[in-house]
């Protein structure tokens, strides 16, 4: 059974993990892979921390209020 899963709007993010450090290392792919992808059609993403392991990329500035896409981490008990 694994213990963490990556949860997302609007993607599927793939498997569990054992380990938060799994999860934090593909959540960190995942994120960079979707900045890429964002930045090529939309022009700007901007990444926004807003609590541990989770992030939200926003299209155009950091104030933008159209999210591109949303990631979390959490524990499966």
């Amino acid at each position: 059974m694994h213990n963490y899963v990556i949860v997302a709007r609007g993607r599927e993010c793939g498997p569990g993990f054992n380990t938060l450090e799994e999860a934090k290392s593909h959540l960190k792919e995942i994120v960079e892979e979707d900045m890429q992808r964002g930045t090529a059609r939309f022009g700007q993403i901007s990444k926004i921390h807003t609590k541990p392991h989770h992030y939200r990329l926003v299209i155009g500035p950091r104030c933008g209020y159209n999210i591109y896409s949303e990631y979390n981490i959490i524990g499966i008990k």
